[in-house]
């Protein structure tokens, strides 16, 4: 028992205990860098100051990069998995536009009918096979 008092409810214990945990994490995390941060204020000493420019740095090709004009991207810089990729986009637009075009005018041909109720059998009959093999293999046999 974390309370140590049988008298308090079971889920106020666990609340305690949960604020408890959640108070100790917070000291351990709060508390040692408050202490290192305050101590290394007086101890730390400033850097000094170097006004030379580091090497490699002043080799001009910065400014020859920022000299140089930007490359001027065409449309025939398209990747080509880009261009498939949105004739696809376009192709699932246009199905999904003639789908809601045909279901809004309840456009339903012929042969869907028996197709419906042949593919809804199929499936009735494929899960009965597999909860007669469920069956079998549950109870062992």
């Amino acid at each position: 028992m974390l309370g140590g008092d049988a008298s308090i409810p079971l889920h106020m214990r666990s609340r305690r205990s949960l604020l408890l945990i959640l108070a100790m994490t917070l000291l351990a995390l709060a508390g040692p860098s408050a202490a290192v941060a305050q101590e290394g204020a007086a101890t730390t000493p400033a850097p000094a100051a170097d006004p030379a420019a580091a090497p490699g740095i002043d080799d001009g090709a910065i400014a020859a990069a920022a000299d140089r004009p930007a490359r001027a991207t065409e449309a025939k810089d398209a990747p080509v998995a880009l261009v498939l990729l949105a004739v696809l986009a376009g192709l699932t637009a246009l199905a999904a536009v003639a789908w809601a075009l045909a279901r809004a005018l309840a456009y339903e041909p012929r042969w869907l009918a028996p197709t419906r109720h042949a593919t809804a059998e199929a499936g009735w009959r494929a899960s009965a096979g597999w909860a007669e093999f469920v069956d079998w293999v549950r109870l062992g046999r």
